[in-house]
């Protein structure tokens, strides 16, 4: 089974490792990350909004980190319960 993440691109939901808020991701890897993330990986004038990390790489996504969760848990993909990492208030 695939996740697509957007742009014409999927990756297999059995390589998923964690799939992150892009603000999360950028914050946890201040000194690692480059400035520009957005080059290469969105469309144009598109921001990335969440990052899913995989056995394979990095991919970063314009599709948010909630949307792709909720279509993992749906129907087609069993209906799995994932866990989620949010800060509660």
């Amino acid at each position: 089974m695939y996740l697509h993440l957007g742009d014409d691109c999927s990756v297999a939901v059995s390589g998923i490792l964690a799939i992150l808020d892009v603000e999360a991701y950028q914050e946890a890897s201040k000194n690692l990350l480059p400035t520009k993330i957005s080059e290469g990986n969105a469309s144009p004038g598109k921001k990335p909004r969440s990052v899913v990390i995989t056995d394979g790489g990095l991919y970063f996504s314009v599709i948010s980190a909630q949307s792709l969760k909720k279509r993992m848990e749906s129907p087609a993909y069993g209906k799995k319960k994932l866990h989620d990492f949010a800060e509660k208030a």
